[in-house]
C-alpha cells in the first residue's frame, strides 16, 4: 500500500535528519532563555520534589518528569538531545498527516514538513530545553488522531484527540484551545452531541487546571489579561502582526494558489471577479497597513515581536551589546515584510471574492488561538509556531490536490532558504553561547570569583543572581570604539570570532571585558 510505504520512507528520513542534527546538539552544553529554570526544576523532580519554580511560567509537570526519567538514565546535561527526538517527532507527525490526510507522498511530504521543521522559529526551540517542541508533540498528535476520527468516525480517535490535549495541558496552558476549537467546530457543524463532550472536556480541563494542578504564583498571578480587548491599537496590530509573520513563514503556500492550473483558468475566464479581486487586495493593503502600529506591540520594524527571532539572529538580546549583522540583512527583511503584507492582502481578497471560505478544525484553531494570545501579558514570537502546522493545513485544505511542478519548486526553493538562514542563525547562536558559558566557569575558576559576578548571558544572570549588580566581568558584542563605558571603565580581556562554515556575518565578534579599579581610572583622567 503506498500510504505504508511512504510512512516507512518518512520515518527513515527522520532517523537520518535526527543523526544530521545530533553533533550540533551534543554540543550544546549552556543555557539559553527560560529553560535554565527547566533544567533546576527537572533536577529537583529527580530528587522527589515535584514542585515548579515560581519563576515558571507554564504547567511543564510532564515535561519534567519525562525529563527526569531521561536525565536519570543520560544525565541531565544531555537534555538537549531529547528535546531533539521531540523535534524530529514532530517533523515525522506532522509528514504523516500530509501523507495520510491530504493525499501527498513521502517527497511532497518531506519538501511541506521541512518548511514547518526549518522554520527560524522551529529550529531555535530545538536547541536546549525549552518546552516548545515538548508541546508540539501533543498538539500534532491531536491533530493526527482528530483526522483519523473525522476520517473514519470512531470514537476512540475522539478521545486520544482530547487525552492528547489534556497531555499537552500538562506543559503548557495553551492547550485548552484544543477542546475549546473541538467544542466550536462540531457546534457549527450541528453536531451537538460530539459538541457537548468537547464541550464538557474543555470544563472539565480547565477544572482540573485550577483547582488539581499546582501552579506557581506566577501562573495565579498574571492570569487572562482581557483589558488588552479594550485596547483596540493593541489587539488589532498583534493580530494583524501575526498574520504577517505567518504569511511570511508560508509564502509558497500562498503563491502555490495562484499558480493552480484551475485557478488560473478561473481567473480568465471569471474577468470581471478577477478584477474585483485586484481592487479589493489593493484596498485591504492601504487600509490593514494604515492602521497597524507596530510599536505597539513590539519592535517598530519585522519581525516586530520579540524576543528569539529578529535581524540580527536568534536570542541576541541575550548578550550585552548591539550585535553584529550580516551583509544584505536589512534589504531582506524590508523586503520580505513588504512581500508577506502584500501576501496578506491577496490572500483575504481571495478567500472573500472566490468564496473560498472553507471552514474546518484548522481554521477555527487559528481564529480561537489568536483570540487567546490577545489576552496574553506578553506576547512573543515563539507563540507563532503553534499556529503553523494549522496555517499549512489550511491552506492546502482550500487548494486542488492536482500535482504542480511549478508549486514544488516554489516550496523547495523556499526551503531552502529556510534552512540556509536557520542554519546561519542556529550555528551562530550556539557558538555564541557556547564560548560565553565555557569561559565564564573557566573565569570563575581560574579567578576564584563567584559566578554572579560574570555578566555573561541573560540565561547566566538569572541562574546566578547579582542584585547589586556590581559585575567584575562582562560579556558585550559592542567593542570599546563604538561603548564609552568600555573604553572608560574596563579592560579588554579577549576577544573571540566566531566561526563557521559559509559564515556570512560581518566582523562576528564577542568581547569580554574586567572592570577597572576606580583609581586606576582616576590616574588615567588625571594624566
Amino acid at each position: 500500500m503506498r500510504t505504508t510505504r511512504d510512512i516507512k520512507i518518512l520515518f527513515g528520513i527522520s532517523v537520518q535528519l535526527f543523526l544530521l542534527a545530533l553533533p550540533i546538539i551534543k554540543t550544546v552544553d549552556f543555557m539559553q532563555n527560560d529553560d535554565w529554570v527547566y533544567y533546576r526544576t527537572t533536577a529537583d523532580f529527580m530528587r522527589g520534589v515535584i514542585k515548579l519554580d515560581p519563576y515558571i511560567g507554564p504547567t511543564f509537570y510532564l515535561q519534567g518528569f519525562m525529563g527526569a526519567v531521561w536525565g536519570y538514565f543520560f544525565t541531565l546535561q544531555t537534555l538537549p538531545i531529547l528535546t531533539l527526538v521531540f523535534t524530529i517527532l514532530n517533523f515525522y507527525i506532522f509528514s504523516v498527516i500530509l501523507v495520510k490526510f491530504f493525499n501527498q507522498n513521502w517527497l511532497t511530504a518531506t519538501i511541506i514538513s521541512s518548511i514547518y521543521a526549518f522554520n527560524p522559529l522551529n529550529v531555535y526551540t530545538a536547541i536546549g530545553y525549552m518546552t516548545t517542541q515538548y508541546f508540539m508533540f501533543f498538539l500534532l498528535l491531536s491533530i493526527l488522531t482528530f483526522l483519523q476520527f473525522e476520517k473514519t468516525q470512531k470514537n476512540i480517535y475522539l478521545f486520544l484527540t482530547l487525552f492528547s490535549s489534556f497531555l499537552g495541558l500538562l506543559i503548557r496552558q495553551v492547550s485548552l484551545a484544543i477542546p475549546l476549537s473541538i467544542f466550536i467546530y462540531f457546534s457549527l457543524k450541528k453536531d451537538y452531541k460530539k459538541a457537548l463532550i468537547s464541550f464538557i472536556s474543555f470544563i472539565g480541563f480547565a477544572f482540573i487546571y485550577n483547582f488539581f494542578i499546582p501552579l506557581t504564583p506566577r501562573i495565579r498571578e498574571v492570569g487572562l489579561q482581557l483589558h488588552h480587548f479594550d485596547e483596540i491599537k493593541y489587539t488589532y496590530s498583534l493580530i494583524y502582526g501575526i498574520l504577517i509573520i505567518l504569511s511570511a513563514f508560508l509564502m509558497p503556500f500562498i503563491i502555490s494558489i495562484f499558480i493552480e492550473r484551475t485557478q488560473l483558468k478561473e481567473f480568465v475566464i471569471k474577468k470581471k471577479k478577477s478584477v474585483i479581486f485586484v481592487v479589493v487586495a489593493v484596498l485591504l493593503f492601504i487600509v490593514l497597513n494604515k492602521f497597524f502600529m507596530p510599536q505597539e506591540i513590539s519592535w517598530g520594524e519585522f519581525p516586530y515581536f520579540e524576543n528569539t527571532f529578529e535581524r540580527t539572529g536568534f536570542y541576541p538580546r541575550g548578550v550585552s551589546g548591539t550585535k553584529y549583522h550580516f551583509m544584505g540583512s536589512y534589504d531582506l527583511f524590508r523586503f520580505w515584510d513588504l512581500a508577506a503584507k502584500i501576501a496578506v492582502s491577496i490572500l483575504l481578497s481571495y478567500i472573500l471574492i472566490f468564496k473560498r471560505i472553507f471552514i474546518n478544525f484548522h481554521f477555527i484553531f487559528i481564529i480561537v488561538y489568536l483570540l487567546i494570545m490577545v489576552t496574553v501579558e506578553t506576547f512573543y514570537d515563539r507563540y507563532i509556531l503553534i499556529l503553523i502546522p494549522f496555517a499549512i493545513l489550511y491552506l492546502l485544505s482550500i487548494q486542488k490536490t492536482e500535482f504542480n511542478l511549478w508549486q514544488m519548486l516554489v516550496k523547495i526553493l523556499f526551503g531552502f532558504f529556510l534552512i540556509f538562514l536557520s542554519y546561519q542563525f542556529a550555528m551562530d547562536f550556539v557558538l555564541v553561547n557556547k564560548y560565553i558559558w565555557s569561559k565564564a566557569k573557566e573565569i570563575s575558576k581560574s579567578a576564584n570569583i563567584p559566578e554572579n559576578k560574570i555578566l555573561a548571558t541573560n540565561a547566566w544572570k538569572l541562574n546566578y543572581l547579582n542584585d547589586t549588580r556590581d559585575y567584575t566581568y562582562n560579556f558585550s558584542y559592542d567593542s570599546q570604539v563604538v561603548n564609552e563605558t568600555y573604553r572608560c571603565c574596563y579592560y579588554l580581556v579577549e576577544v573571540n570570532e566566531i566561526y563557521y562554515p559559509l559564515n556570512i556575518f560581518v566582523n562576528p565578534k564577542i568581547y569580554l571585558y574586567q572592570l577597572r579599579s576606580i583609581t586606576s581610572i582616576i590616574d588615567e583622567q588625571t594624566e
